[in-house]
Order: structure tokens, then sequence, then C-alpha cells
């Protein structure tokens, strides 16, 4: 699942079926989009987007967020009609509620976040080799953090679904 950015002013964001297409300024199509690998649309700057379009992503439950372009606040939020979103929501509330839950739910948070700041930065040294030694040393020390995440017992394991 992924969040489509609309941070383009002039931007065209129709629906067909189940792809979206995502037209310039000048009405040229530059993407079309499955639907079903959308989690969100967040809209930033001035684009268009008919009734047809919202009820598509409305029928298929993706949110659409829009944003005042300045400073960031959020305006609107679209959301369609709720599927099981009641029983999500206990379900969160109970892995929550348990101590042990929670804290293998953190450190997978933490993990994951760890990892990819990781390949932040080694994709950052490829394109900028005047970097690489801060670069590498900040890699050194994430990977330090990673392990001891890992190994040290009051910490607990990272959970196996990383």
């Amino acid at each position: 699942m992924t969040t489509l950015y609309l941070d383009r002013s002039g931007t065209l964001l129709e629906a067909s079926g189940e792809v979206l297409g995502l037209r310039d300024a000048a009405g040229r199509l530059e993407r079309r989009i499955p639907i079903k690998f959308l989690e969100r649309v967040i809209i930033r700057a001035r684009c268009h987007l008919d009734s047809s379009t919202l009820a598509c992503l409305s029928a298929h439950e993706v949110p659409v967020l829009i944003l005042d372009g300045r400073a960031g606040r959020r305006l609107s939020h679209w959301v369609g009609a709720p599927h099981n979103d009641a029983r999500r929501r206990w379900g969160q509330l109970l892995t929550l509620a348990t101590p042990s839950s929670a804290a293998t739910l953190a450190r997978a948070f933490v993990h994951a976040k760890i990892r990819r700041q990781r390949r932040t930065l080694i994709s950052i040294g490829a394109a900028r080799p005047d970097l690489r030694k801060p670069l590498w040393d900040a890699c050194q020390t994430l990977q330090a953090i990673e392990q001891r995440l890992r190994n040290d017992p009051a910490l607990g394991c990272v959970p196996s679904f990383l």
C-alpha cells in the first residue's frame, strides 16, 4: 500500500474503472495508478478532481486528505464509508492494551525505521562521494543500535516478521 501525494498545481486526477489517471496542467497523461495499491491520497496544491473520482476513491476505501499549500494544515479529510473499521480499531486497542504486544510493535517500528534510515544513508552515499565517510560512520552507528535491539534481553527480540 502507498500514498499518492499531489503537490503540483494544475494536476488533474480522474478515475477510470479500477485505475486513476494523473494528468499534468496541459492535460497530458503522466501516470496511471491502480487504485487497489493506494492507501490514501494527499493533496497539497491546486488540483482538479470531480465527484465521480471521489466516489470511486470512497468505494475503494481510499481516504483523501487536503492540506493547506503553505502551512500544511489539514483543511479537509474525505473518508469513505467505514468497512470493518470498528473491528480494526478494537483489534488495535487490544494489541496496545497488552504490554508485551505493545512493546513488540514498538520494537518493530524502531527496527524498521533504523533499517530505512540506513538504506537512505547508503543511497545518499552513492550520490555524494564527498560525504561517504560521515555517512558510513552514521550507518555503523545505526547498525550497532540495530544489533543492540536484537541482542539485549532487556529490550526483547525483534519480531520474526521483520
